[in-house]
């Protein structure tokens, strides 16, 4: 039991902490050298949207005033069944750029991806979703880097700007400028893991048709390291996005991620070997394998730990602490409308059952395919 303990505390250590500090010495011996110099090649700008009439006609207007020649410029709109006045929206603004692809049937967002992607006539293919403004030169900050001819994707910087305003804007933020970190020196190191939904930018010659129960964000990063080309970080394309402040909403978003992820991981099991894919490897075991194996190994530590007290040894302060960061996450439940210290330990506790239940969902075969906006 001792044993087991000692093995469960350092697989969490190493996860939310050796992992980041690995990472960072490595990246300081070892930066991928890019060649990055200004460049504007055919884009095509594709936007999946399912009942998304608050947000499409802003995000429209917005992406047409970005600084990029507008003739190499083409927008799709890839509506999936939407039952609002979405598609109507997007026919009334009546501009060339502007092309929409309409889905009777509510296939999900990664199968209107692939349709558009085919569609597309850009040799650089950029998705994003409804609710996400960019930054006025974020086009050329994104393409810049396919200069090298090593890149075949590139994940934009995602600002979220209503960070703190509530318990889940909180917690919410403190994670990405976590993910941020990380995925700033994977990029520096080998090659992206994955990319945020709200912006990346792929060659389309290197972009390939995707499962429509797979997340698209996730799998194309392993995608294109499997056809020999890197994935890479630019800071400089900033987009924003405002945080969901809803717990329900939030919950159910991590859970439908949680099984697509894993889904993902699984369909690409084959890059889970150091052997043959080095230290991408060990970035997705690290990064992706252990984070949605944490909360199991937390109740076992938790449980181990009872154990171990109960026969005597003195292990009952690691106990006290544990009991009491559950608690603050209790406090943080019933409290959450407050600006408490509570708030971190609710948050962090609420995201891990969501991968709780989602592993527990992609066991028992589940998938999430089709999906809706969680805004009102």
């Amino acid at each position: 039991m001792i044993t087991l303990f000692w093995v469960l505390l350092n697989v969490i250590i190493y996860t939310f902490l050796g992992y980041p500090l690995f990472l960072f010495i490595i990246a300081k011996c070892n930066k991928n050298k890019l060649e990055i110099k200004d460049i504007t090649p055919n884009i095509s700008i594709i936007i999946a949207v399912h009942n998304e009439e608050a947000a499409i006609k802003n995000k429209l207007i917005q992406t047409l005033d970005l600084e990029y020649p507008q003739e190499k410029l083409e927008i799709i709109v890839a509506s999936d069944a939407s039952t609002d006045r979405t598609n109507e929206i997007v026919e009334s603004l009546n501009d060339k750029l502007v092309k929409l692809l309409v889905f009777t049937q509510h296939n999900g967002k990664t199968f209107v991806q692939n349709q558009a992607a085919v569609a597309a006539k850009g040799k650089i293919l950029i998705f994003s979703d409804a609710t996400t403004e960019f930054q006025c030169q974020l086009l050329k900050k994104i393409v810049r880097n396919f200069a090298d001819e090593e890149v075949g994707a590139v994940g934009g910087e995602l600002v979220y700007k209503t960070e703190g305003k509530s318990c889940v804007g909180e917690g919410n933020g403190l994670y990405w400028r976590f993910e941020k970190f990380l995925k700033r020196k994977e990029s520096q190191i080998t090659s992206l893991i994955g990319v945020s939904g709200c912006c990346y930018a792929v060659r389309k010659e290197y972009y390939e048709e995707i499962n429509p129960d797979l997340i698209s964000d996730f799998v194309i990063s392993q995608l294109i390291y499997m056809k020999g080309k890197k994935v890479v970080y630019e800071p400089e394309a900033i987009s924003y996005e405002d945080t969901n402040d809803n717990e329900r909403d939030e919950f159910r978003m991590r859970v439908r991620v949680a099984v697509r992820t894993l889904y993902g991981l699984w369909h690409m099991k084959a890059l889970l070997n150091p052997f043959r894919y080095g230290f991408y490897s060990i970035q997705l075991i690290s990064h992706k394998i252990l984070r949605y194996l944490f909360p199991i190994c937390a109740i076992i530590l938790f449980v181990v730990n009872v154990i171990i007290c109960v026969q005597g040894y003195n292990f009952v302060l690691f106990l006290i602490l544990q009991i009491l960061f559950y608690i603050s996450a209790l406090l943080g439940l019933v409290f959450r409308k407050r600006k408490t210290c509570f708030r971190l330990p609710f948050y962090f506790c609420m995201t891990n059952i969501a991968l709780l239940l989602g592993l527990f969902k992609f066991l028992g075969g589940e998938r999430k395919i089709v999906w809706s906006p969680a805004r009102e």
